[in-house]
Order: C-alpha cells, then structure tokens, then sequence
C-alpha cells in the first residue's frame, strides 16, 4: 500500500501542476468570441450588432 506522505505529495503536484496550466489557458472572451463565431458562422444563432459595436442575440420570436 503506498504511503500517505507520497500520496499527499502525487496530489499536491497534481493540484499545482494544474493550477499554472490552467492560468496558461486563453481568457474567456476569446474562448466566447470563438464559440460565437463558430455558432453564427454555422447558422446555429442570429446576431446584429447594437449601438456599441457589441455583437447582440436575436430571440427566436423577433426572427416569425
């Protein structure tokens, strides 16, 4: 059986090991500019642009 010490030290290299991955990742808004890229360029969703410049979804009840 493995030790509890070693197991301890498995699990706080896993924990940081994944913590810096995950501080190495991309943010956010391009991982959400991406996906709304990829919905709109697929048909999935309708868009217009609003008085900002900001991208904005159309409900399905303005579409009919």
């Amino acid at each position: 059986m493995i030790e509890v010490t070693i197991a301890f030290w498995i699990t706080a290299v896993a924990c940081i090991v994944t913590y810096f991955w995950g501080k190495s990742q991309n943010s956010i808004e391009f991982i959400t500019d991406k996906l709304l890229d990829t919905l709109k360029t697929g048909g999935y969703i309708k868009t217009k642009l609003d008085k900002n410049g900001e991208l904005e979804l159309i409900k399905l009840e303005d579409l009919k």
